[in-house]
This record gives structure tokens, C-alpha cells and sequence, in this order.
């Protein structure tokens, strides 16, 4: 969801369907790129259907439960434990009918999962997620600060996605201390 969104398709889904369906187009064919080959079949291409589709309604929710009350981070985690939900639905639904893979090979799947999922997540969600806890501390001052504040923005966007991934690091080899010092 995050990797492959760009800018133009988050401003776009709040005025136009077009944004949404491209991105669920995304969000289908990376999922038939990654999944469908480890096991092919009709009732799979379908659970992957399903999932494109579901998610463009949670991203379309999303869109007009923001236009009725504009709480963009409360509507952020709403969606985002929508789309786990969906996820977490298909793939239970294609470990019931999975018989090529072994139990080891289905754990080994998970544990790759969710390391990706980690990763992407801090490297775009969990930006979002700062800049929702954030906003309301914002106080725009309608100065030539603000020019330099926005120029500076990319640098320190950067600075916080190195920070998440190094703390990702740390934690997933149980060194705590380097969580500090990353804090």
C-alpha cells in the first residue's frame, strides 16, 4: 500500500475515483506477482480479487469518513487495521487451502511477511502517522520561515525513516541500548 502510492494517487483518491482504482490496480497486480505463483489457481486469483477490491472500499471509506470529520489520524488507523483485517482474512483463507507448501514453508512465509510489512510500514506509515501527531502542534506563522522549514522537510523526512529502520534493527536483534541511542 505504501510502496507504491504515490503523492499524486493520496490527493487524487479525495476528489476522484480514478486515484483509487489505479491503486487497487497496484495493490492487485503486486499481490498477483508475489503470491499467485506459489500457488496458482482460480479460487487464489479470486481471494486476490477480493482483497483489490476490498481495499479500494476501505481507501474510499477512508476518503468520506475524513470529509465528515477531519480527524486524519484517527481515519489513518481506522484504515490501516481495515487493511490487516483483509490481509489477515485472505491469508487464512490461503493457508486453509494451501497442500503444495508444509507447515515449515507456510512459517517461513509468515515470518517473511511480516518482516516486509514491518519495513514498509516504518518507512511510509509510520510517517504518516507522525505527521498526523504532529499537525496539531503546528502553528503556521505565515512567515519566510515556513519556505525554509518546507525546504528542510525532505531532509528530515529522510532522518526519520533512517531512525524507524535503525530502531527496527535494534529491536528485531534485541538490542535495546541502540533503541536508546537511536532516541
Amino acid at each position: 500500500d505504501f510502496v507504491f502510492q504515490t503523492r499524486a494517487m493520496v490527493e487524487g483518491k479525495r476528489t476522484s475515483w480514478a486515484p483509487l482504482w489505479r491503486h487497487a490496480a497496484v495493490v492487485a497486480l503486486v499481490q498477483v506477482l508475489t503470491l499467485l505463483p506459489a500457488r496458482p489457481g482460480w479460487y487464489q486469483l479470486g481471494l486476490l480479487g477480493g482483497l483489490a477490491l476490498t481495499h479500494l472500499l476501505i481507501d474510499r471509506l477512508k476518503v468520506v469518513l475524513e470529509a465528515r470529520s477531519p480527524r486524519p489520524l484517527r481515519w489513518f488507523i481506522v484504515d490501516q487495521s481495515l487493511h490487516l483485517a483483509s490481509l489477515a482474512t485472505v491469508w487464512m483463507y490461503w493457508g486453509a487451502t494451501t497442500t503444495t507448501l508444509t507447515a515449515e514453508q507456510m512459517e517461513t512465509a509468515g515470518t517473511v511477511a511480516r518482516m516486509v510489512a514491518i519495513l514498509a510500514f516504518n518507512v511510509h506509515g509510520a510517517g504518516a502517522i507522525v505527521s498526523g501527531v504532529l499537525s496539531g502542534l503546528h502553528a503556521t506563522t505565515g512567515t519566510d520561515t515556513d519556505a525554509a522549514a518546507d525546504e528542510g522537510a525532505g531532509a528530515g523526512q529522510l532522518i526519520g525513516i533512517l531512525e524507524r529502520l535503525l530502531v527496527v534493527a535494534a529491536v528485531s536483534q534485541g538490542q535495546w541500548s541502540a533503541v536508546g541511542l537511536v532516541l
